[in-house]
């Protein structure tokens, strides 16, 4: 498979943390460019105290621009691995995830166990300036039964690779000579 190539992202004008939660749920939605095959994903954030939980990150499709459905692949990081002061933190999903042009998908954060307002893992976000076109960030107070839009974007980064390999028609012999010269060498 190719190496990942990063695809959507917003990365700028961190100000507050969104308080990912037991009941508190946080998602950035955004609309791939190019079709691709999503491997995983970066949030820019920190695990504020001990006790908040595990870490869930899950692609899902959207409905009317907010998440919805099941997860479609996922990543679990342990309370034990999240870093207490803020950085791109790495998921690698458990499944790779079609992402066709132009289609609004999800990006929804939600923890196992935590339950005060202390203890939380804190996704930094832009809340002063937002200007991912994208999407948006999407917040629920009732484990994603239902979303409300606050008008901000969340740090993220989403990688992958290529659908497939498109090799012009006029290129097709010296590209599989090459493949093939490739695979004698080896």
């Amino acid at each position: 498979m190719s190496e990942a190539t990063k695809y959507e992202s917003y990365e700028t004008g961190a100000n507050v943390d969104g308080s990912v939660r037991n009941n508190k749920w946080y998602a950035q939605t955004f609309t791939p460019s190019v079709s691709h095959l999503i491997t995983k994903i970066y949030i820019y954030g920190r695990k504020a105290f001990s006790g908040c939980g595990d870490l869930i990150v899950s692609i899902r499709a959207t409905s009317g621009g907010k998440p919805t459905g099941a997860d479609l692949a996922s990543c679990t990081i342990l309370e034990a691995d999240l870093p207490t002061s803020n950085t791109w933190i790495e998921l690698e999903l458990d499944s790779i995830v079609v992402a066709p042009a132009g289609t609004r998908m999800a990006m929804v954060a939600r923890t196992n166990n935590a339950v005060g307002v202390n203890w939380y893992v804190g996704w930094r976000m832009d809340q002063t300036s937002p200007t991912y076109s994208g999407g948006q960030q999407w917040e629920s107070s009732n484990q994603g039964s239902s979303w409300g839009g606050a008008g901000k974007d969340c740090l993220f980064q989403e990688w992958g690779v290529p659908t497939i390999e498109t090799i012009p028609a006029s290129n097709v012999q010296a590209f599989q000579e090459t493949r093939i010269y490739t695979i004698l060498r080896i």
